[in-house]
């Protein structure tokens, strides 16, 4: 385990620094000079466009301007905004708390609904419950995370009044965007865990402890369920990194201040800074969930061995 988890670090820091690569090349290939972002009205001529040149550095090769940002973003300095005029981390920090706590929010729900709601569509197979589980699938995963949005706004804001439209808050500000992100996630975890369930509920082993008359309560819950849990295991850490790396559509309908609207509105900008914080962020986010799924392999199903 010890050789499997430094091989992985060391995988990770790999994928950190070839990011830091893309985001360099792809900040550069736009054709548009990087000094453009900070002039302004006030600011211009040849001389001060040359200035700038100089105080960025542009007027250095490639991979020495690449070097220079490199030794910034190792020392914590990612610029400043253009926009905010502030510095870019501090704005990522700021937002980094409201998509953590939508991202948990979202995850509950989908594992609250998801999970039973496979399992028993599993069990029940053919039955009304199997129908009405995969009906949800189907509704969840065809419907616009937008549209649904808008609807739950309209329905529980506007005409029963019983909860917020949007914004952060307290606890009833979260349950429309949660519901929102983990609508479609939640379907997609049904249809794995379901069809996972049935996958092991039909194997030999299943057949051979109902025929010593093993309780059901036991063959689902300790046999079957531990036994199909890493499809989902899978499922699960993705949709967390992708939860935490910001919904934009559930923030841009809910004026959710978190950072996948923060990192649309650095997009529209060309605020570089903000953009190389926030992909970074993002990359290290799925690095890292990746890593916890993989060492929760070895915990969820013994037989898993890294050595």
């Amino acid at each position: 385990m010890r050789k499997f988890l430094i091989r992985r670090l060391l995988y990770g820091v790999v994928l950190l620094f070839v990011s830091t690569v893309f985001i360099f090349v792809l900040s550069r290939a736009g054709g548009r000079d990087p000094r453009a972002m900070y002039m302004s009205e006030n600011i211009s001529g040849r001389e001060a466009w040359e200035a700038l040149g100089r105080e960025m550095g542009l007027d250095r090769p490639l991979p020495v301007q690449y070097s220079i940002w490199m030794g910034g973003l190792l020392r914590g300095d990612f610029g400043t905004s253009v926009r905010e005029q502030r510095d870019a981390m501090d704005l990522v920090r700021e937002r980094l708390p409201a998509t953590m706590q939508l991202a948990a929010g979202s995850l509950i729900f989908t594992l609250l609904v998801g999970v039973p709601l496979g399992v028993l569509s599993a069990v029940s197979r053919g039955s009304l419950w199997d129908y009405a589980g995969r009906g949800f699938a189907l509704l969840g995963q065809s419907m616009p995370a937008f549209w649904l949005g808008i609807m739950l706004i309209i329905i529980f804001s506007v005409q029963f009044g019983w909860l917020p439209t949007g914004r952060r808050g307290g606890l009833e500000h979260y349950i429309l965007p949660s519901i929102t992100v983990g609508w479609f996630t939640a379907a997609g975890l049904l249809r794995l865990m379901r069809s996972a369930m049935l996958e092991i509920l039909d194997s030999e082993f299943m057949t051979y402890a109902r025929a010593k008359g093993v309780a059901s309560r036991i063959l689902v819950w300790k046999h079957a369920f531990r036994n199909a849990l890493i499809p989902p295991l899978t499922y699960a850490g993705l949709l967390l990194g992708s939860f935490l790396t910001g919904t934009v559509i559930a923030e841009r309908v809910f004026a959710w201040p978190g950072i996948g609207k923060l990192a649309v509105t650095a997009v529209l900008d060309n605020d570089f800074p903000v953009m190389a914080a926030t992909m970074l962020l993002f990359t290290t986010i799925y690095v890292a969930t990746s890593l916890v799924v993989d060492l929760l392999y070895a915990y969820v199903d013994p037989r898993i061995r890294y050595e």
